[in-house]
């Protein structure tokens, strides 16, 4: 057991996705990734009671990185117990906003470098909030990335974060590439992980989340479905960014809405 869970600490970043993540590597290679994830399992039910981890977000609106400190612990019926210790947002620079807005119309070279620089990015501020804040190491960092690309009827979602960059400037192991299977399977990546909806809020019949675009997880039968809905946060921000100054994304409590419409 211990040479398993010490074989599977060396592995890098990307195998450590491939395997956890379910990603197009573990599809194709999935015996070969197996009993790293049961080391994963066995080390985590008799070795941790709590699994404690920083979750990463960048949405559509372009507004920061989301950073999450959060505890989980396994329940004895299947469900898990969560807890949001910690969470910031890191407030982009005007640069990562125009660069972030403008990756899809890269040439190919620029996008891929770009990629690489904003792992380093997510890298170096999660090592900051974790030296801040003196949290012990993390067992992992979970990172979605920032969409660039998500056309799901073909068959593409794109996400930049490059995760081996990622582990690289934080010194920690990460768990990425949440969409991709579902995308490849013919479900549309979102919500991103609706088995989490599933095991952390089971008490509700759904789960409405209501980002850049709206989408829904529910069961029914003996499956998860989950899917988009509708534009949401996209066309609020796009009427509130258009009512505000320069200085200020937002339109806190409308009233550059009101007063616009009164003139």
């Amino acid at each position: 057991f211990f040479f398993f869970f010490f074989f599977f600490k060396q592995k890098t970043a990307y195998e450590i996705s491939a395997c956890l993540v379910g990603s197009e590597m573990c599809i194709r290679d999935r015996a070969e990734c197996s009993y790293l994830y049961i080391a994963y399992w066995i080390y985590w039910i008799f070795m941790e009671s709590i699994v404690k981890c920083i979750g990463l977000m960048s949405g559509t609106s372009c507004d920061g990185l989301d950073v999450a400190y959060c505890s989980f612990a396994a329940l004895p019926d299947g469900q898990i117990n969560y807890k949001i210790e910690l969470a910031e947002t890191v407030e982009y620079s005007q640069e990562i906003v125009s660069k972030l807005k403008s990756a899809e119309t890269f040439p190919l070279l620029d996008f891929l470098l770009f990629d690489r620089q904003y792992g380093d990015y997510l890298g170096q501020e999660v090592k900051k909030f974790v030296d801040k804040h003196k949290f012990p190491n993390p067992m992992f960092v979970a990172s979605h990335g920032h969409t660039i690309f998500h056309q799901p009827d073909k068959k593409l979602t794109v996400q930049i974060g490059n995760s081996s960059n990622l582990a690289a400037a934080s010194g920690l192991n990460v768990v990425a590439d949440f969409r991709s299977v579902d995308v490849a399977l013919g479900g549309q990546g979102a919500p991103l992980v609706p088995i989490g909806d599933q095991l952390l809020f089971a008490e509700y019949d759904f789960c409405l989340n209501l980002g850049g675009i709206a989408n829904i997880s529910f069961n029914e039968g003996q499956k998860r479905i989950a899917f988009d809905v509708c534009p949401m946060n996209m066309v609020c921000l796009l009427y509130t960014s258009d009512a505000a100054d320069d200085m200020q994304c937002v339109d806190l409590g409308g009233r550059r809405i009101i007063k616009k419409k009164k003139k």
